[in-house]
């Protein structure tokens, strides 16, 4: 048994600037690869590129974003989203991300000419992608299918594909962003709920494989230490948000934990695959 899915990056469609302010300068001297950043419609054109190369590549299941799909959650930003990835022939999981939560927009130069009053529910987004939730939640091959909502604020889910359980964690802030910037703050949360549910379905999981993914890195000793109390052979956490890729493997009490953070698709045009075998997983990069 072999098969592969892909992580779609950090996406950032909409974005006007490299840098749009201290926070931004700090990551690009934090992530090297900003040297290879583009912006406006190349963004695009990369994720187009993405489609294609992913469409082409054989063994492909299924895509699983880690948010951000938008620089700034505005329509025409969540509308070419939908239509670039609408090429995409394999079923794909749309997730939050922090940028994707609190709509606002900005002019050419950068500078916010328009700020929501305050965050989108999980219900609107999913209206947006509704196509593509139905695919994976009614489709045979995705079984065991379950979901955890709070009044459209937050929602989690789970799914087991081919014998791996697949947990996808809500831990985006629905607070508004500090010092006057606009959108919702950068920082995660976990809600005790989130938290609650996630840990019951690592405790109720049978598979011997178990991924789980945040858009925001979760916190390593929680994992650990659910971790410890699982009856899988590995887990995965993936996530997004920082915008560059890392892979740690560590191994505890006779289990596997492997931590991959993805990159972003607008600083370098690169994207992580998982590939799932006997042996356990193994991530990687492959450029578009």
């Amino acid at each position: 048994m072999r098969w592969t899915f892909v992580i779609l990056p950090v996406l950032h469609l909409g974005r006007v600037r490299v840098f749009l302010n201290w926070w931004d300068r700090f990551l690009g001297w934090f992530v090297s690869s900003f040297a290879k950043a583009v912006v406006g419609v190349k963004i695009e054109r990369r994720l187009e590129a993405l489609v294609t190369k992913i469409n082409a590549l054989p063994g492909i299941k299924f895509v699983l974003s880690v948010g951000d799909l938008t620089d700034s959650g505005s329509e025409e930003q969540i509308q070419a989203a939908k239509r670039i990835m609408s090429l995409l022939q394999v079923p794909w999981l749309p997730v939050l991300g922090n940028c994707d939560i609190w709509p606002y927009e900005r002019d050419a130069s950068g500078k916010v000419r328009w700020n929501a009053e305050g965050p989108i529910t999980f219900f609107q987004f999913r209206g947006h992608f509704r196509n593509e939730f139905a695919r994976l939640s009614q489709s045979s091959q995705f079984s065991q299918f379950v979901e955890q909502r709070n009044m459209g604020l937050f929602e989690n889910l789970a799914f087991v594909y081919k014998g791996v359980k697949f947990i996808v964690v809500d831990n985006v802030n629905r607070r508004e962003a500090p010092f006057g910037l606009p959108g919702a703050a950068g920082w995660s949360r976990l809600y005790s709920e989130s938290r609650e549910w996630l840990e019951q379905q690592l405790s109720q999981a049978t598979e011997e494989g178990i991924v789980v993914l945040s858009h925001t890195p979760l916190n390593r000793r929680l994992l650990r230490k659910l971790a410890s109390r699982a009856k899988c052979k590995w887990l995965m956490a993936i996530s997004g948000h920082t915008l560059k890729y890392t892979l740690e493997k560590v191994i505890m009490d006779g289990k596997t934990l492997f931590f991959v953070t993805s990159n972003a698709l607008f600083v370098s045009p690169e994207f992580p695959v998982v590939t799932i075998s006997e042996g356990g997983p193994e991530a990687y990069l492959l450029s578009i």
